[in-house]
């Protein structure tokens, strides 16, 4: 269980946090494959390809890596 007010939160409890934030960013880099069948035509060019999308995520699990090592 995570507390929702970030103050109540143990160090178990703010470290689920951000890794349940850092999954939630793998799920929308993927998502944006389907900007491909967007009805913007601006948004139709922005599709993330695999390898920027897991060069980004590593980016997100090494800073959130750092912030554990320091908290």
């Amino acid at each position: 269980m995570i507390h929702s007010k970030a103050q109540d939160r143990g160090v178990d409890e703010r470290e689920a946090a951000i890794l349940d934030a850092v999954g939630g960013v793998a799920q929308a880099l993927f998502a944006y494959g389907s900007a491909a069948s967007h009805s913007d035509a601006r948004l139709r060019d922005i599709v993330w390809n695999r390898e920027n999308a897991v060069l980004a995520l590593g980016t997100a699990a090494s800073v959130a890596q750092l912030v554990f090592a320091r908290g």
